[in-house]
Formats: structure tokens, C-alpha cells, sequence
């Protein structure tokens, strides 16, 4: 098997040539306003991607599923991409990344309890990618089903979406450089989009110990504990411990672990979706949180109790 340094690659540019104009040919289409409007896109696309492969990928997809607005978002990354002079691999990318984001929820910026809802929304799909998450999953933290389908519908460009979106249809990148783009503060610098880690695992870890310490367990459409439920039972100890403090996630903490930890450890039914996590990552990862309890003084009887459990499970 021989591997090769696209980047260095003479002949780059050609494989990203062949490639636009397949996906304009497989999707002729959305691409025939573009090309009609614009017959040289391809060469201009080409000279947008620089290079990157990820960029020619991700700007057709963006193109041909908002044909009616291809025109002005080509012209527009011409003009914003063409002026700058420097080279720097994910700069374009960046920008096209923004474009993306702005075409899709810009015009929501007034509407700040909708913006409030996408931004949650962009927050558990950026921090919780190992176990992708539905509108079903997430209206049972509170985001209405319809809100995480639509940003996944106006998202297609950069999540995998094969039909339509529906209830089930979870959040998954077409490449990891988009998530990475949304927490990441030098590249994403639209605070509306931009995904602070620390806030944002405090948020989860708070809504999981909400769905966590309810009196009713919810129920899917199967009835069935939702996938939420078992990603929660077993990735709680992990948002906490990369949270910053925040006194709703201090508060609820103490709930679960006065109200629902030792069953939790035992793995009484509801709590058995975190059997594949070994006992010993499980108490040293108690451990870590005790540490940060005690870190961020939520009280020494809390401190306390997470000892007592950790030293009785060694």
C-alpha cells in the first residue's frame, strides 16, 4: 500500500477538480443555478479550496443543498476569501465554516430564546460525539424536538444526512474538523456559535443529573429508556470533571450522589448502563471527583461522602 502527502501533491488540484465535478454531476440538480449563473465555479472552487479536500467536500454539499442561495454564498466566499493573503491550512475553511453557520441561523440573532435553544443544541453535539445524540433524545433535557431538527436540516452541509431528518436522526459530523472548528475560540469567533468546553460540560453534567434524579424515567417513542439515559448513567463522572463550577451543577450533584450514587455503583436497574466501564476507572474516577468537589468547596459532608464511598468500593 502506498500513502501520499496530498498536501504536497502536484497534482492536488486535479483530484479536487474531478471531485467537484462529480458531486455537481450526482447532484445536477442543486448545482444548475451555480453553473448556469456562474460557469467557471468549479475552477473558482478549486482555487477556494487551496489544497484541502475537506474544503471542496464540504462546500458542495453546502451549495447543493441551498441552490437557490448558491450564487450570492459563492460570490460572497470569493470576495471574503480572495482578499486575504495568508495560506494557513484551516483559515478558508474557517470561513466557510462561519458562512455555513451564518446562513443557516443568522437570521435568528434577534430571536434569543431560539438562538438560546441552537446554541444548546450545537453544545451537545461539539461535546458529546462519541454517543450522538436525536431531537428525540434531547427533548427529554428540555430542547424541543423540533429545534434539534431543524438545526440538523439546516446543518446538512457538515452532518451526515442521507434522507430527511427525523425524530431519530442523530447529530454526526461529516468530518471532525467541524466540531473541532465550534470549540475552538481562534477559529470560531462568532459568540454565538462558539462552544466554551468548561461552560458547556457544566451544562450537560447539570441536565444529566436532571434527567438522572427525576421521579419518572422517561420513556422513547419504543418505550424503551432512551439512548440519553444510558449515555447519562455512564457519562456523567466525565462532563463534570471537564465542567467549571456553576452553582445549578453543584446543587443537583449533591442530589444524585445523596439520593441515587450508591444504587448507581451497584447497578440496580435503572442504573445498569454502565457495566462496560470497569470498577476500577469507576471509583478512581469518583476519586477525580471528590477532588473537584473539594476543589471548587461544595462542602466538607459531600467531600466526605464521596470518600467514604470511594474508600469502600476499592
Amino acid at each position: 500500500m502506498a500513502y501520499r502527502d496530498l498536501q504536497q501533491e502536484s497534482d492536488i488540484d486535479e483530484d479536487i477538480r474531478l471531485h467537484i465535478e462529480a458531486e455537481f454531476q450526482r447532484y445536477a440538480n442543486g448545482a444548475r443555478i451555480l453553473l448556469n449563473a456562474r460557469p467557471d465555479a468549479v475552477t473558482g472552487l478549486v482555487s477556494l479550496a487551496d489544497g484541502l479536500f475537506i474544503y471542496a467536500s464540504t462546500v458542495v454539499r453546502f451549495l447543493v443543498r441551498d441552490k437557490h442561495y448558491a450564487v450570492e454564498i459563492y460570490d460572497k466566499l470569493l470576495q471574503s476569501q480572495g482578499s486575504k493573503g495568508s495560506h494557513q491550512l484551516y483559515e478558508r475553511l474557517d470561513t466557510l465554516y462561519t458562512t455555513i453557520l451564518d446562513n443557516a441561523f443568522g437570521m435568528f440573532k434577534i430571536d434569543r430564546k431560539r438562538l438560546k435553544y441552537i446554541h444548546q443544541v450545537l453544545t451537545w453535539f461539539a461535546l458529546n460525539l462519541d454517543a450522538p445524540l436525536s431531537g428525540e433524545d434531547l427533548q427529554f433535557i428540555g430542547i424541543p424536538i423540533h429545534i434539534t431538527m431543524d438545526v440538523i436540516d439546516r446543518l446538512r452541509s457538515v452532518f451526515i444526512v442521507e434522507y430527511i431528518v427525523t425524530t431519530t436522526t442523530c447529530m454526526v459530523p461529516c468530518h471532525a474538523s467541524f466540531p473541532q472548528f465550534l470549540i475552538d475560540g481562534e477559529r470560531c469567533q462568532d459568540s454565538a456559535y462558539l462552544v466554551n468546553s468548561r461552560s458547556g460540560n457544566a451544562m450537560i453534567a447539570a441536565s444529566l443529573f436532571k434527567l438522572l434524579t427525576s421521579n419518572t424515567l422517561p420513556k422513547g417513542a419504543d418505550g424503551d429508556l432512551p439512548h440519553i439515559w444510558k449515555s447519562a448513567d455512564g457519562k456523567w463522572m466525565f462532563h463534570v470533571l471537564r465542567a467549571k463550577y456553576t452553582y445549578e451543577l453543584a446543587y443537583l450533584l449533591r442530589i444524585f450522589v445523596e439520593s441515587h450514587l450508591e444504587a448507581w455503583l451497584r447497578g440496580v436497574e435503572p442504573w445498569q448502563h454502565h457495566g462496560h466501564i470497569s470498577k476500577l476507572h469507576v471509583v478512581s474516577t469518583l476519586a477525580a471527583t471528590q477532588d473537584w468537589c473539594k476543589r471548587h468547596r461544595l462542602g466538607d459532608d459531600l467531600v466526605a461522602r464521596l470518600g467514604q464511598i470511594v474508600d469502600q468500593n476499592v
